[in-house]
């Protein structure tokens, strides 16, 4: 293995072995990150200078992670469109279980939140994944083509600010239907103008399966 893809490995396992102790709700001790990655804490500040570079690098790759998930969804073009917005809710609600725990301090979130550069980043890749989504959505023919892409962005914007409240996030987590129901306003905000023959067949698909 070449010198560069060795060291672009072992960057890699430092990060995921951050992403790791976060999942653990561990502390972030960096002896023992080192430790995972198979390296020394003097090795580790040779890749990142200081447990914030550490974190900062950690927040981007889950950045990549999502984009790059999203992107492998919406390319199954054999898929209906619908089902793959499915398949995308799902992924991004078991990813924030995994790493936003909201019940204990979540060092990569403390960093977002003070880091302007960060949130930039983060603004930018998120403005890129919705695109991505929105473009699959007009190729198959469910996103009505004379919504501008500003307009769609905005609509996405203002349901998501949404969910920055708790209460309501507890509240609609705690009601099935109304996770339904959001599920499809969302969807048809996105679909443009549809029929009532449609509207009916559509809600019908984000009914979630009853627990057994």
């Amino acid at each position: 293995m070449k010198r560069e893809e060795k060291k672009a490995l072992t960057r890699q396992q430092l990060i995921k072995a951050t992403l790791a102790a976060i999942a653990n709700e561990d502390d972030i001790e960096l002896k023992n990150i080192a430790r995972a990655a198979g390296i020394s804490v003097v090795t580790l500040y040779k890749y990142f200078p200081s447990k914030q570079a550490l974190l900062e690098q950690a927040a981007i790759f889950q950045f990549e992670i999502i984009a790059n998930h999203v992107q492998e969804i919406m390319n199954q073009t054999e898929i209906d469109f619908p089902v793959r917005m499915d398949q995308f809710h799902t992924f991004l609600a078991d990813y924030h279980m995994r790493y936003a725990n909201s019940d204990k301090n979540n060092p990569i979130y403390d960093i977002f939140v003070n880091s302007p550069i960060l949130q930039a980043e983060y603004r930018t890749r998120l403005a890129a994944l919705w695109q991505i989504i929105i473009d699959a959505g007009r190729d198959a023919g469910y996103i009505n083509r004379t919504i501008s892409d500003t307009a769609l962005r905005l609509y996405i914007e203002m349901y998501l600010s949404y969910f920055h409240d708790p209460d309501k996030i507890a509240l609609v987590r705690s009601t099935p239907k109304l996770d339904e129901e959001f599920d499809a306003l969302f969807f048809f905000g996105l679909a443009g103008t549809v029929t009532r023959n449609e509207t009916d067949n559509t809600l019908d698909f984000f009914k979630k399966p009853k627990q057994s």
